[in-house]
């Protein structure tokens, strides 16, 4: 059973536990599957599955192994994107990491905050037009969305 989605979509515990649980099942399947498939054999059964699932811890060891350290725990919390979105713009104290919000996928933010947002950026988009802090270039101008100026 392959998984396919983002871990942000479900939180990361959640898709490590869904690997996890992917290998109980292959594993279960193997040893107890076999027996009622007779053009199967049970050694045979029980050998592939052992080598697919062991190649899936493997993998995901690896991955983990591989990613900046700093994101290991990401993979271990239940924090959804939607809920770190919605953290990072409330939780933020400067206006450069409050803007971070627009990197985000608009669906993650705009219908729970999209209003706070708004009256946020539009209280502030005057002085920064005017001061031009260095954070706020033309990139940062393209990605405000057009609903929300």
């Amino acid at each position: 059973c392959a998984q396919l989605r983002n871990p942000n979509e479900v939180g990361g515990a959640y898709f490590s536990f869904t690997i996890f649980v992917n290998i109980l099942i292959g594993m279960a399947s193997a040893l107890w599957g076999a027996t009622f498939d007779a053009s199967i054999s049970h050694d045979a059964a029980v050998l592939v599955m052992s080598i697919l699932c062991f190649g899936l811890a493997l993998s995901y060891t690896c991955f983990l192994l591989s990613i900046k350290s700093e994101y290991r725990f990401t993979f271990f919390d239940t924090q959804t994107s939607k809920s770190f979105a919605r953290s990072r713009f409330q939780d933020s104290l400067t206006d450069k990491a409050k803007f971070q919000v627009f990197t985000d996928n608009e669906h993650l933010w705009r219908e729970e905050i999209g209003p706070e947002v708004k009256a946020w950026l539009n209280s502030k988009l005057a002085g920064w037009l005017r001061n031009k802090p260095k954070w706020f270039d033309d990139h940062s101008k393209s990605i405000i969305p057009d609903w929300i100026v």
